[in-house]
């Protein structure tokens, strides 16, 4: 039945699934303003520097990370926007 909704209305009953690459893995929302740890691992800024002030170490592998390692990552923040441009549901995702 609901694959004979998605073919009369494919906007509203479209699977809707952010990808993993678009999501913060603190946080788990997606990301708005990603940046990049010296390791290449992306995180959106917001979440890092709050996870800075708690501890001095990158997430993922707990070796020392200061803020001036950090790198603003543009390649995903534009198909992070773009992502979210194309797909209004997934603001409030």
């Amino acid at each position: 039945m609901q694959a004979v909704f998605a073919r009369a209305d494919p906007d509203k009953y479209a699977k809707r699934e952010v990808p993993d690459y678009l999501i913060d893995t603190i946080s788990f929302t997606i990301m708005v303003d990603p940046w990049m740890t010296k390791g290449g691992v992306s995180y959106d800024k917001h979440t890092l520097l709050d996870h800075l002030k708690r501890s001095e170490t990158d997430p993922l592998t707990r070796e020392p990370l200061r803020e001036s390692e950090l790198r603003p990552n543009h390649a995903l923040k534009q198909a992070c926007q773009e992502f979210l441009d194309q797909n209004g549901w997934a603001v409030d995702y």
